[in-house]
């Protein structure tokens, strides 16, 4: 049920006529009071609210209903940066601006649609979980503060090595401020588990952005699981990566299947076209193959540290390497080996042809973005 709340009836009712031939079950309320015992009475999916209600600020009431779930759309005559601002922060999906029109109304209605079929699986994996083990059920919890945005996640950054030695790049590693989740894999099975990745992706993005230094020219490497591929939100001019969208190496994992398709293609040229680029991480770990190479044209490859760890006391491991270098220098990627932990490791990637270098004896993860050792 959406609920509409405006102390201007004859907007109430135009807003309405809209909301209706769209599907949707409307009611109406004209002040805070009549908007509260609406939301108190239940049912309530979708509030759209009105900033100034006879003199009173509408948005109060966004803090008073957090236990409703329902999701708010901000309506306001005002329309400055401020507003939007403060909209925003209050946890409303969007803000539109009077007048209005059927196209901005329903656009809106649609993003709040997908902002509430989300919270719905995660409330029901929730409910769920919390009938479960106590360990499901804080896992269940996690993911939800992380599907809200809330600071459950901070990233590490590890430096990548060029020629000389000189940091060319950092990737961004997803980390959780709850020591029973040390890693992203736990964090990934979980985002699975509960069908939540494309709300653990965003919060992944958007950490990864936050937390790199204005005015660093190195590249940024981040995790992109190819699920998060499909999600609109990677393309929306409000990505929070798109300002550096020509710093950014996506690294889509080869531990997760990835299948061409033509929706993909396009994606991946539109992402291209506003400057980000793609590496191809763990190869020679998953599922996806040396096929995906030929349609995904990623300007990166990233060994897996399966294929690194002792390479320099394993003759077959090395032709392998060796042939992997040639075979994308000859295509224009770059090759970057992870998992470098020792001199020899290191001496022997270089030795066969890997330009980059990654490791704990380069350098580990962590928030400080100094040179390697």
């Amino acid at each position: 049920m959406v609920l509409i709340i405006d102390d201007d009836h004859d907007f109430c009712e135009l807003l309405a006529v809209i909301l209706r031939r769209a599907g949707n079950d409307v009611i109406m309320a004209h002040s805070l009071d009549e908007g509260r015992a609406a939301l108190a009475a239940g049912g309530v999916e979708e509030v759209w609210l009105d900033v100034q209600l006879n003199g009173q600020d509408g948005l109060a009431l966004l803090d008073e209903a957090r236990h409703y779930h329902a999701q708010f759309v901000v309506v306001t005559g005002e329309g400055t940066l401020s507003m939007a601002q403060r909209a925003i922060d209050s946890r409303a999906v969007t803000l539109i601006t009077k007048p209005i029109t059927p196209g901005a109304v329903l656009a809106a209605a649609e993003r709040v649609g997908v902002r509430r079929r989300e919270a719905a699986r995660i409330r029901e994996a929730v409910a769920m979980l919390e009938a479960a083990e106590s360990r499901s059920a804080h896992e269940a919890a996690l993911l939800l503060a992380l599907s809200e945005g809330l600071s459950a996640a901070w990233m590490a950054y590890q430096p990548i090595l060029g020629p000389g030695g000189q940091v060319v790049a950092y990737e961004a590693l997803l980390r959780s401020h709850d020591p029973r989740f040390p890693g992203p894999d736990p964090l990934l099975a979980s985002a699975e588990r509960l069908r939540a990745l494309p709300q653990l992706g965003r919060v992944a993005r958007a950490c990864a952005a936050a937390g790199f230094p204005p005015g660093l020219s190195a590249m940024l490497f981040v995790n992109l699981h190819p699920q998060d591929l499909d999600d609109d939100a990677l393309l929306a001019d409000d990505e929070p990566l798109l300002p550096l969208a020509h710093q950014v190496v996506f690294e889509i994992t080869e531990r997760a299947a990835l299948t061409e398709s033509p929706g993909l293609r396009t994606r991946l040229a539109r992402l291209r076209e506003r400057g980000f680029r793609f590496a191809i991480d763990d190869l020679g770990a998953g599922t996806t193959g040396l096929a995906s190479m030929w349609w995904l044209h990623p300007e990166f490859v990233k060994l897996d540290m399966s294929l690194v760890r002792g390479i320099d006391a394993s003759v077959g491991r090395q032709k392998l390497v060796a042939a992997l270098a040639s075979v994308f220098q000859h295509l224009g990627a770059p090759v970057v080996a992870e998992g470098v932990e020792t001199r020899a490791e290191l001496d022997a990637v270089l030795s066969l042809g890997c330009g980059l270098v990654q490791g704990f004896f380069l350098g580990r993860p962590g928030t400080e973005f100094a040179v390697a050792a």
